[in-house]
């Protein structure tokens, strides 16, 4: 449509149109057609085919009306002359030519359309009206609006100031002195009009009455100066305010923001500005838009600065569905050459970041990773520029995502550096590229605001386990344990087995933020010892901490790599660390641990039992076996060494374990004990149920 505006006569050669002939034939009918039409359009076309008024003025002998044929996607234009010739006093001839919707879309000047009317004569051949018109074989010459330029402007500057600029757009009414007085400047404004104004226009140039179509009054009427008040006071209705217009000759009250406009009009085929509108409107446009878009033009032609003009747009259409062409035209990626656009892609994208009207543009149109990672190839050096103002600066949601899409091309190190300044870009930086929350630097630099931080990545889906063991280990590393727990939650079994890596991978050191992490995690981590089998011993014991408080839940488990590694850490560990895993395999056994229990009792029990003796087994210990071994009388509770006695005996005699085994403990004299470990035990055995019958087995 936009490449119609600049073609000539060759747009008249596209088609053919129907032509329709009413006059009087015993009353006002339809005389002749090439179509035959749906009842309801044929009753429209008599009604506006007739007389406009109860009688003829001098001046208005002929007239042209036009009106939308919406049923049937057309639209109808029709010349009508007095016929004084007929029997009859006010009976007419009208010609009517009704032309498709996408035709009238491709004919760049309308008024060339007059030149297919033709008044009957007195012996005319009804035939010259039954066939449809083709365009290429009427001679149309585009050149009556190139005739009085002047007086042509002058007119168009009141007709635009009233039909576009008037508040609540109301209809128009002309005092003409004839008919065709401002024939040419209405033609003028309707061949400036988009396609879907143009097929909704409805005018008249020869108005003898109020004229209205459909309940709505025509938007623009020519009317003699004893009828425009009737007229004007016809087409207003509530709260409308009509009042005829009456132009004067040499006067040009054309407003500022529509001179672009009432220029272009003149042209007969338009200029730039036709050619800028027509590829701007978009299906929410209207006729109050035609101001705008004038205003907007002149911004662009005239090289105000281009925040100026992303302001002025905003204004015009600060919904983001609205002027969207126009948006996409000016502020996107691929203007189209017609568009003269006198600023770079760069300055284009800092002023969308930073304005305060971004809320007025659809990002998702203005496609701004893609134009980044373009600026970023084509020309870096801008890109780089770009980024630095980007970070001087407040920057809106437009901004955010520019940032974003900026941070993608850059390298962790590039990113420290522009960050550590300005750790709010922190957030969109880890959303733009969830790998850079890998660097420990950078969670460092986020200060108090790693919560937003964390947020920006655990926000982002479908994280490969190698990305959320860095995020991980970036999060030990830069003490930012504190949200080790919610990775967990968002990661599961993947942070968990990165928490236990990096453990590892630092001689089994775990703080305890991260014990109380994984401290509700007894099954991934007995997942991750098991598949780790070639951990360190020390990192089985700090594992060892995590699920001692479980045992029971874990012992279905094999529990040879518990046995191995209290054996392994006998030269590393501390007393009490010894002393915490041997309960943990006195548990483990007392809970029948698979494949070797009685491996786990002859590792474990004396060291348990010297330890409580001798008071140095730790509360913490001490609360993983206690489950496990019977209470005493409320004043004998406190003897951990006879509670373990007996829990023993228990253990051999449920799960009938070999009496023999007992002689695999180490035995050893207690301090300050008459009797040695073994002697103990057999004595505790007679308060056992069924322990008098196992120890005498």
């Amino acid at each position: 449509m936009v490449n119609a505006l600049t073609s000539d006569a060759a747009n008249l050669q596209i088609g053919e149109v129907h032509q329709f002939l009413h006059g009087y034939s015993d009353g006002h009918r339809l005389i002749e057609g090439s179509l035959k039409l749906p009842t309801e359009i044929a009753r429209l076309m008599l009604k506006m085919s007739d007389l406009s008024g109860s009688s003829v003025v001098s001046g208005f002998e002929r007239y042209i009306t036009g009106y939308p044929l919406e049923s049937i996607n057309a639209y109808a234009l029709g010349m009508t002359w007095y016929a004084p010739e007929m029997p009859r006093p006010g009976c007419v001839w009208t010609h009517t030519i009704a032309l498709p919707a996408q035709t009238l879309a491709t004919i760049s000047s309308l008024v060339s359309l007059t030149k297919l009317f033709k008044r009957p004569t007195r012996r005319f051949l009804k035939s010259d009206y039954a066939e449809t018109i083709s365009f290429e074989r009427s001679p149309v010459q585009v050149n009556a609006l190139e005739d009085d330029a002047a007086v042509l402007k002058g007119q168009l500057g009141s007709i635009f100031s009233a039909f576009y600029g008037s508040p609540n757009f109301s209809p128009v009414v002309l005092v003409a002195r004839d008919s065709d007085e401002f024939s040419d400047a209405i033609f003028a404004l309707w061949s400036q009009q988009w396609p879907r104004l143009r097929q909704n226009f409805l005018f008249c140039t020869g108005s003898l009455s109020g004229r209205s179509f459909d309940g709505r009054s025509f938007d623009i009427q020519c009317s003699p100066p004893t009828a425009a008040k009737d007229v004007a006071r016809e087409a207003a209705a509530e709260p409308l305010r009509v009042e005829p217009i009456l132009i004067a000759p040499d006067g040009n009250t054309t407003p500022p923001d529509l001179e672009s406009a009432v220029d272009d009009a003149v042209l007969p085929n338009g200029g730039a500005f036709r050619t800028f509108l027509w590829a701007s409107v978009d299906d929410s446009a209207d006729r109050k838009d035609v101001s705008y878009f004038a205003k907007i033009y002149d911004a662009v032609t005239t090289a105000e600065s281009v925040k100026a003009v992303i302001h002025l747009v905003a204004e015009s259409f600060p919904e983001p569905n609205k002027g969207a062409r126009l948006k996409q035209l000016l502020f996107g990626s691929d203007p189209p050459d017609f568009v003269v656009r006198n600023y770079k892609e760069r300055d284009i994208l800092l002023s969308l970041a930073t304005t305060p009207d971004f809320q007025a543009f659809d990002l998702d149109v203005l496609s701004i990773e893609n134009r980044v990672t373009r600026l970023c190839v084509s020309k870096p050096n801008e890109a780089r520029w770009l980024l630095k103002q980007l970070f001087e600066v407040t920057v809106n949601d437009v901004g955010e995502k520019l940032l974003s899409a900026l941070i993608v091309q850059m390298d962790a190190d590039t990113a420290r550096k522009i960050t550590q300044d300005r750790p709010k870009f922190l957030p969109g930086l880890f959303r733009a590229r969830p790998d850079l929350a890998r660097s420990p630097e950078l969670w460092k630099l986020g200060g108090d605001r790693k919560r937003e931080l964390f947020e920006a990545v655990a926000g982002q889906k479908g994280l490969d386990s190698s990305a959320i063991h860095g995020i991980v280990a970036a999060l030990l590393e830069s003490n930012s344990e504190g949200f080790l727990r919610r990775s967990i939650d968002h990661w599961g079994k993947e942070a968990v087995f990165s928490i236990l890596d990096w453990v590892d991978s630092h001689e089994g050191r775990m703080s305890q933020a991260s014990r109380d992490a994984l401290s509700n995690q007894p099954q991934f981590v007995m997942d991750w010892v098991e598949q780790k089998s070639d951990s360190s011993p020390a990192s089985f014991l700090a594992a060892a901490y995590l699920v001692a408080p479980y045992a029971s839940r874990v012992s279905k488990r094999d529990s040879e790599v518990w046995l191995r590694t209290f054996r392994e850490v006998q030269g590393t560990a501390t007393d009490a660390e010894k002393n915490y895993l041997a309960s943990f395999l006195l548990t483990l056994a007392f809970c029948n641990a698979p494949p070797a229990p009685l491996d786990l009792v002859a590792e474990s029990y004396q060291r348990v039992h010297q330890a409580a003796w001798e008071e140095r087994l730790s509360d913490e210990a001490w609360s993983i076996v206690e489950p496990f071994v019977p209470e005493l009388w409320l004043l004998k509770n406190w003897d951990k060494c006879e509670r373990l006695n007996r829990g023993l005996i228990e253990a051999f005699i449920r799960h009938r374990w070999p009496a023999s085994g007992l002689r695999r403990i180490k035995n050893y004299y207690p301090r300050n004990s008459s009797t040695d470990l073994m002697q103990q035990i057999f004595e505790s055995a007679r308060d056992v149920k069924g322990g008098k019958d196992f120890v005498a087995a």
